[in-house]
């Protein structure tokens, strides 16, 4: 019971273990995350059994993959971008089917019409995040840059910091924005 209080409390050690294919850690992720997962599949999916199995599968891929996640905030990038295509990619070929069941020709380009929104509701989801994860300074140059569009300058008067350092920080936000969409 020690074990699992020590991998509720401290996510590193969580995460560390994980990679080491620990399964207490991993069914600690699970119970950390699979009801979120699953609803927000279930946005996506009308089928309460379709978005468990994709939920499981999410899991499988990311236990698969464990050693390939460098740190632990691209744990819910994964499931989430991973639950999301396999969604997606349900939702292509129950609509190829359907239209071939019904004679329709068959168009790989065909794209269920709510794709795009759902697609990017989720990569604003998982964009937020991260942002959530990085320190308050970086969170500061980046909502200063792109919501109210201030440029470097103009952000480091405002942080009463220099200038290199704000395209420094700004340059790890964005290389942490982009490792969580790398897999």
């Amino acid at each position: 019971m020690a074990k699992k209080n020590c991998l509720q409390a401290d996510p590193t050690i969580l995460f560390h273990r994980f990679q080491l294919g620990d399964e207490a850690a991993f069914e600690n992720l699970y119970h950390r995350f699979s009801e979120q997962l699953y609803l927000s599949i279930r946005r996506i999916v009308s089928r309460q059994d379709v978005a468990e199995d994709i939920v499981v599968s999410a899991f499988e891929k990311l236990y698969k993959n464990r050693q390939s996640i460098n740190e632990a905030g691209h744990i819910v990038g994964f499931l989430f971008l991973t639950a999301r295509n396999e969604a997606i990619s349900h939702l292509r070929h129950q609509t190829s089917r359907r239209r071939a069941s019904h004679g329709w020709p068959v168009d790989a380009e065909y794209l269920d019409p709510r794709e795009g929104e759902l697609e990017w509701e989720q990569t604003m989801a998982t964009i937020r995040h991260n942002i959530g994860l990085m320190s308050p300074e970086k969170r500061a140059i980046l909502h200063l840059r792109y919501d109210q569009g201030l440029n470097f300058h103009e952000i480091a008067k405002r942080l009463n910091v220099k200038e290199r350092r704000v395209q420094d920080q700004h340059r790890r936000a964005i290389h942490f924005l982009r490792q969580a969409f790398l897999f």
